[in-house]
């Protein structure tokens, strides 16, 4: 499929130039430049309708309730998204700011991410229940276990590894024996209150001016969960090196909602379990080709997220 004959679907004016983004891991983003404006077309790997049209109300949803969320271009037939023959299209107006890459994320953008995240749950709260994605935290040990050493295996047989690649290894060896120590849990309760949530909430999607967030991005991943878990997620995820700033973000957050110690307790135990068994980014690289999911393999030793729990509950403030 070439690209000029997808972007003719839209009046974006004369197109001078079209350029791959590196950083999306699941679906194909480029970046367009035409004139003087620039948008971002994304080519979603899902064929589910659905899903888009999801992502459309919820992106209304947190727009109408204060989020800075970068509005979609109607399509010359004025339809929100474009489906060419079964490959599902939208083009998207840039969002303002800029990104900061995790290394150079600070304390500013911890608390700037967290304001907006509880301004975000706070939007889509109201939202009935969409047919949002759901996540089953109940795990299966041999089979993670088994999932683990097939990765390995494609791993200890790459021709010439390299430093990412010796990283993935020696997390794996340590996630593994995690997953093996009888202790381990496997399941977690979600039986809590649940509402919209973004569902991929990180530095990634983020967009920084003047000390706030000026834009989220990446709303395909909506789900039907509990708030919290989200937060506790989107702390780990940004901040997990530095336990002081991933407190601040769950300060910040918890400041702008009526929540207790309970509630973020519950959902970091449910979280851990997820965390502890993850091994998307692996399979990813490893088994399915995605180089950009490289990004994702941190170059530190593996910890289960109990421990990484313990280090930021000494900065909470609840």
């Amino acid at each position: 499929m070439q690209l000029a004959e997808v972007l003719a679907h839209w009046d974006t004016g004369p197109v001078s130039g079209v350029e791959a983004v590196p950083q999306g891991s699941v679906n194909r983003v480029f970046r367009v430049q035409a004139g003087q404006q620039t948008f971002y077309l994304r080519l979603y790997r899902s064929s589910d309708v659905a899903v888009i049209e999801r992502e459309s109300l919820v992106m209304a949803a947190a727009r109408s309730g204060g989020v800075l969320v970068p509005a979609a271009l109607p399509t010359r037939s004025g339809a929100g998204w474009l489906n060419l023959d079964g490959q599902l299209c939208a083009l998207f107006n840039a969002a303002t700011g800029f990104q900061v890459a995790r290394a150079d994320l600070s304390a500013t953008e911890a608390t700037a991410a967290g304001e907006a995240l509880a301004q975000l749950h706070r939007a889509l709260e109201p939202l009935p229940d969409l047919g949002w994605r759901r996540y089953t935290l109940a795990y299966d040990p041999a089979a993670g276990l088994a999932r683990l050493d097939t990765v390995r295996r494609a791993i200890e047989g790459l021709g010439a590894p390299d430093l990412t690649d010796a990283w993935a290894l020696e997390r794996l060896r340590s996630q593994r024996a995690r997953l093996a120590d009888p202790a381990c849990p496997h399941t977690a309760d979600l039986s809590g209150p649940r509402q919209g949530i973004h569902g991929d909430y990180h530095d990634g999607n983020l967009f920084f001016d003047a000390q706030r967030v000026s834009g989220v991005i990446d709303w395909e991943q909506a789900a039907w969960m509990p708030r919290a878990f989200e937060a506790v997620r989107s702390a780990h995820y940004m901040f997990s090196g530095v336990p002081a700033w991933a407190a601040a973000f769950l300060n910040v957050y918890l400041s702008g909602l009526t929540m207790g110690r309970p509630e973020l307790q519950a959902a970091a135990l449910a979280y851990g379990v997820q965390a502890d068994h993850n091994v998307w980014s692996l399979e990813e690289v490893y088994l399915h080709g995605n180089a950009r999911a490289r990004q994702f393999i941190q170059h530190a030793p593996f910890r289960p997220f109990t421990s990484l729990w313990l280090d930021i509950q000494e900065h909470l403030e609840i």
